[in-house]
């Protein structure tokens, strides 16, 4: 509807990781409905002409996406294996104050844990 003349983010990733789906939009779709894009610290001005780098970029801040993504799934695996909760305490217990990895029973909630169960 034309409402939009301008999209600006703080660097190219936050417009999105995937690269086609960004590419699409940086070379298709903001020009073809006469959209600016400023991307500031990657210094991107769609007014100042293409950026030859930004392609680039973009497959960089795709990969560097996926690698987080693998890196937080195997600390994850590895901690869970370690016998380490991953979460925060279920209502009834409580994290030890000698090691914040161990859950011991809240003495607070053990009364009404107990009625329900």
């Amino acid at each position: 509807m034309g409402y939009v003349s301008a999209v600006m983010v703080k660097d190219l990733s936050r417009l999105g990781r995937d690269y086609v789906s960004v590419g699409n939009y940086t070379d298709s779709y903001f020009p073809d409905h006469g959209v600016r894009f400023i991307a500031v610290n990657d210094g991107i001005d769609s007014d100042e002409g293409e950026s030859e780098i930004a392609p680039f970029k973009n497959i960089l801040n795709e990969m560097y996406a996926r690698d987080i993504s693998k890196k937080v799934r195997s600390s994850h695996r590895l901690r869970g294996n370690a016998g380490e909760p991953l979460s925060q305490p279920p209502y009834g217990y409580m994290k030890s104050p000698e090691n914040k990895k161990k859950w011991i029973v809240d003495p607070e909630a053990e009364a009404i844990v107990k009625d329900v169960f």
